[in-house]
């Protein structure tokens, strides 16, 4: 593999990266220890097609060892909560739709039989799409059954809301001041005046709403080639 050496020399000013091909491995082996400030990496194979986000994983400096071909592999890796590739990988697409890129005699319905069963405890990958056969049809409802959940991932607090909750905090902080003077201080103006840095950012935590995971279940027939896995149509 040539990629290690095509990376050496640009690698450290990358922060995103697409690959086509097989992968046999991901992590500082291969090519990350290339691209030190990498953020977002996106994968595409024949079967599997992901998009990882490496904020999470350069906190948890481990490797991500993972059979990219193997989905029921790839699915039972995905029920492990604590495991760096859950919580790197954050959309992904299996394409079981073409026979001449599965395993051979692996019955088609063990891999999504092993999707189902990842959906059931994974709390971290925001978007799955899944591309099957018109013979497997009856799967699709079964993965509908899953489709906007809620995950342990929240949405940015707005920004608006954000600056309303900090203006009143910053109001009540000078009618504190004003009215300390005069020893008459309401009780609400006196809460809000001592909140701290540490404090408001945990309240906006709080208060974001969290990601409703997006699953999809289509046909082949319902798959354009050329769509690619962050395409804004793919949420719709």
């Amino acid at each position: 593999d040539g990629l290690p050496l095509l990376l050496t020399p640009i690698g450290a000013s990358l922060t995103s990266l697409s690959l086509s091909g097989r992968r046999e491995l991901v992590g500082d082996g291969l090519f990350l220890g290339c691209c030190p400030n990498l953020l977002e990496l996106s994968l595409r194979g024949n079967v599997v097609e992901a998009q990882l986000d490496f904020r999470e994983y350069r906190k948890l400096n481990a490797e991500l060892p993972c059979n990219w071909h193997d989905v029921v592999s790839l699915s039972k890796a995905l029920t492990d909560a604590g495991s760096p590739l859950a919580k790197c990988l954050h959309r992904l697409r299996i394409r079981l739709e073409k026979p001449r890129f599965r395993r051979v005699n692996h019955p088609v319905e063990h891999d999504l039989d092993a999707l189902l069963e990842m959906l059931e405890v994974n709390v971290s990958l925001e978007y799955l799409d899944v591309i099957i056969p018109t013979t497997h049809r009856g799967y699709i409802t079964k993965f509908a059954l899953h489709n906007k959940r809620p995950i342990c991932r929240s949405l940015l607090f707005p920004i608006k809301s954000k600056l309303a909750f900090l203006s009143v905090v910053e109001r009540s902080k000078s009618l504190r001041s004003t009215k300390e003077r005069k020893r008459v201080v309401p009780a609400s103006s006196s809460a809000l005046s001592k909140l701290d840095h540490l404090i408001i950012s945990n309240i906006f935590a709080l208060a974001a709403r969290p990601v409703l995971r997006r699953v999809i279940c289509r046909l082949e027939r319902e798959f354009g080639a050329a769509q690619e896995l962050n395409d804004e149509e793919a949420d719709a």
